[in-house]
C-alpha cells in the first residue's frame, strides 16, 4: 500500500485518536541515536528579512522550560521532559524522536523500545519524512503549512499556509523545502518560526529535490522516499559530496539522521526497521525493529548523552 494511502486509511479508521495523560504516558523506552543539524545550503542569495509575523492558524505555543542546548551537527542535552517521561530510554547514549501515528514518540535505535511523549490529534494531515528540533520544539511540514510542537506542553503552533515538502534544522535555523513543482524548487532558510508566516527567508539556497532531509554542522544529507542512495552536499555551498549507497536496501525511507561523531547514519526504512549504516562504506553495522504500533512514522532526530 502506498504510504499516503496507508496514512489516510489509518486516519479514517480512527487510529489517530490518542489519549493525553499529562504528557507522561510511558510505554517502554530506549532511544539511542544522535541528533544534529538540518538542511542544505549552497551559494545563496540573502533575502530581506522583513518584519516577522505570526499570522496563521494554531494556538500560541506555551514556552518550553526544559533544556536542550547544543550546536548544529551535534546532539544537544536530552530535554528534561524526555528524561522525566522516558527515563530508561533517556539514559541511553543516543535518544531519538520521531513523529508516528501515535504522536511524538521517543525511540531507541539499540533496543527498538519506544515511549509516547506527546499526542498530535488532528495536526497530522500527511506523511512526515523530515523533522527538525530546535530547543524544546519539534518542527515538521504538514502539507499545507509548517507546524511545531512543544516537547514540554504538547502545544502545536501552525504557520500561515505554506505548501511544503520538508522541514529540518541547521545551525539553529529552519530549512524549509517548498512543495515540488518540477521546476527545481529552492531551499529556504528561516531564522525564526514566525518568519515562515511572513514568508521572509534570510537566505534562499539552490534546489534540493529529495524529501528526506537532515544535516550535520557541515553537510546536508538527503534521500528520496524510496531509494538506496543518500545524497550529500557541503553546507553552505551545496557542493556535491559523494553519495552513500547502502546495499540491498532499495526500499522506503522514512527518516534519516547523521551521527558523524560515530561515523554512522541512522535510517528508518521498510516501515519499522531502524538501521545503522557506516558512513564510509554504507554497510549495515546495526539495527533494530520498532513497534508496528508506531507505523506510519517519519522524520528522525536524536540527542546524544555524554
Amino acid at each position: 500500500m502506498h504510504l499516503t494511502s496507508a496514512w489516510t486509511t489509518l486516519l479514517a479508521s480512527g487510529l489517530m485518536i490518542l489519549v493525553a495523560c499529562g504528557g507522561n504516558v510511558v510505554i517502554d523506552g530506549d532511544p539511542s541515536a544522535g541528533f544534529g543539524g538540518a538542511g542544505g545550503t549552497g551559494a545563496y542569495t540573502g533575502v530581506g528579512a522583513g518584519a516577522p509575523a505570526t499570522s496563521g492558524t494554531g494556538g500560541v505555543g506555551a514556552g518550553s522550560t526544559g533544556t536542550s542546548s547544543g550546536t548544529a551537527g551535534g546532539a544537544g542535552n536530552v530535554p528534561d521532559v524526555v528524561k522525566n517521561t522516558c527515563p530508561d530510554i533517556a539514559a541511553e547514549p543516543l535518544v531519538c524522536v520521531t513523529i508516528s501515528v501515535e504522536g511524538l514518540a521517543i525511540v531507541s535505535p539499540e533496543s527498538g523500545q519506544h515511549c509516547k511523549l506527546q499526542p498530535l490529534y488532528d495536526h497530522l494531515l500527511g506523511f512526515v519524512g523530515s523533522l527538525g528540533v530546535i530547543g524544546n520544539h519539534v518542527y515538521w511540514c504538514d502539507e499545507d503549512r509548517v507546524r511545531r510542537i512543544s516537547l514540554d506542553h504538547g502545544v502545536v503552533d501552525s504557520s500561515a499556509p505554506y505548501a511544503c515538502d520538508a522541514v529540518t534544522e541547521w545551525q539553529g535555523k529552519l530549512l524549509v523545502k517548498p512543495q515540488a513543482t518540477g521546476n527545481g524548487d529552492t531551499l529556504e532558510v528561516y531564522a525564526t518560526f514566525e518568519d515562515i508566516s511572513a514568508r521572509a527567508p534570510e537566505a534562499v539556497l539552490p534546489p534540493v529535490y529529495n524529501t528526506r532531509l537532515a544535516t550535520s554542522a557541515t553537510t546536508l544529507y538527503s534521500a528520496w522516499h524510496a531509494t538506496d542512495e543518500i545524497a550529500r552536499a557541503k553546507l553552505p555551498t551545496m557542493e556535491p559530496v559523494a553519495s552513500l549507497f547502502f546495499s540491498n536496501n532499495d526500499d522506503w525511507v522514512y527518516g534519516i539522521w547523521p551521527n558523524e561523531d560515530q561515523g554512522t547514519l541512522l535510517v528508518i526504512r521498510d516501515e519499522v526497521d531502524l538501521i545503522t549504516l557506516d558512513l564510509a562504506s554504507g554497510a549495515k553495522v546495526g539495527g533494530t525493529e520498532l513497534s508496528y504500533s508506531l507505523f506510519p512514522m517519519g522524520g528522525l532526530s536524536c540527542w546524544r548523552n555524554p
